[in-house]
């Protein structure tokens, strides 16, 4: 309870009446005795569940979560992904998901960010992404990504592009002057050594940073 009430406050709740109506409507799916209870007395799964009604306790607009599911069991995290959903669905909230568990994103998001170093290689729907990533980048981490296909009760896995070699560290000045991939992407060219290229908005609205994709070499 007073871990909620560090929201509450800062949202403008002061009053003691109000931080106690608040509790309640915020434990999203806990015993109303977890008010009381210490973090070491709760398990994983609840622990989350806290950090969320922390989260929501001010009536915000939009929530950063940063790994909201990892270390949860998949019991756990499907439960705690629908309970993302329904609260957003309820309050209205818009969330910034940041994970590396690509089939947890596929599930919740509507549009899709993807890393490397870093550095953003493209932005795209859910669909345009996970269907047909255009950064080479994006290919290689889908390919490598198994996906549970439920209807069937088998995993899926078609292996469409690799990368080679190892990963440059980016607290270093060994990263490459151009393409951050330069080194390890199947479909360099010189050009990508040394000309960084800026997020490029291609046909279907979707934004790469790649040379070769922006010049139409590269396609799905």
């Amino acid at each position: 309870g007073n871990s909620i009430d560090v929201q509450l406050i800062a949202g403008g709740f002061a009053k003691a009446w109000t931080r106690d109506g608040q509790h309640r409507d915020v434990l999203v799916g806990l015993e109303e005795s977890f008010v009381q209870a210490l973090p070491k007395e709760i398990s994983a799964g609840r622990q989350q569940r806290v950090s969320i009604a922390r989260a929501i306790a001010s009536n915000p607009d939009f929530i950063v979560l940063d790994e909201p599911t990892s270390a949860l069991t998949p019991e756990t995290t499907a439960e705690i992904i629908e309970l993302l959903i329904d609260l957003s669905n309820k309050l209205g909230i818009a969330y910034l998901f940041i994970s590396h568990d690509l089939t947890t994103v596929k599930f919740i998001c509507h549009r899709v960010v993807v890393m490397y170093l870093g550095q953003i290689v493209e932005i795209g729907t859910k669909d345009q992404v996970f269907e047909t990533p255009r950064h080479p980048y994006a290919k290689a981490l889908l390919s490598a990504h198994l996906f549970p296909d439920v209807a069937n009760r088998r995993v899926d896995r078609e292996v469409r592009e690799s990368l080679q070699g190892e990963i440059p560290s980016p607290i270093t000045e060994n990263l490459p002057k151009g393409c951050y991939l330069f080194g390890r992407c199947p479909s360099q060219v010189e050009k990508c050594r040394n000309m960084p290229q800026e997020l490029t908005e291609l046909e279907d609205g979707r934004l790469v940073r790649c040379w070769r994709v922006q010049e139409g070499e590269l396609t799905d």
